[in-house]
């Protein structure tokens, strides 16, 4: 059986989208159920050096159990901005970027997937409450 995957260029299920969050131009893939209609967005973050493509195998599978997908282009990769200066690149910094994100989409919760480097954003994102 065939493996169900994104196409680099040209596939209709996915969407390249763009958008300035905290200064910086970002691109992201934008996949969602082809009814328009889904239960929760998956954020997905790819890790180092990889691009948003990188998760062309797991998004169809996701989108096909109900969910819009979103896979950004960290900064520095891809089409999304390269800043010379180093501040933007803390992992407090680019997990801004992501909640700013989420919320240029109209999401106040999302779902996030990452592996290497970037799955700490998610202790960023979603700190331990403190007590």
């Amino acid at each position: 059986m065939p493996v169900d995957k994104i196409g680099v260029s040209g596939d209709s299920r996915i969407e390249y989208k763009t958008a300035t969050l905290n200064g910086h131009n970002y691109s992201y893939l934008l996949s969602q159920p082809k009814s328009g209609e889904y239960e929760s967005t998956v954020f997905l973050i790819h890790g180092f050096p990889d691009l948003s493509i990188g998760w062309r195998y797991q998004i169809p599978m996701i989108v096909d159990m109900g969910f819009r997908v979103v896979a950004p282009d960290c900064l520095g990769y891809g089409r999304t901005d390269a800043p010379d200066e180093i501040a933007p690149y803390s992992h407090k910094s680019c997990a801004a970027d992501i909640k700013a994100l989420a919320t240029h989409l109209g999401e106040t919760q999302i779902i996030l997937g990452g592996h290497d480097w970037q799955a700490t954003l998610g202790k960023l994102l979603f700190p331990e409450p403190q007590s």
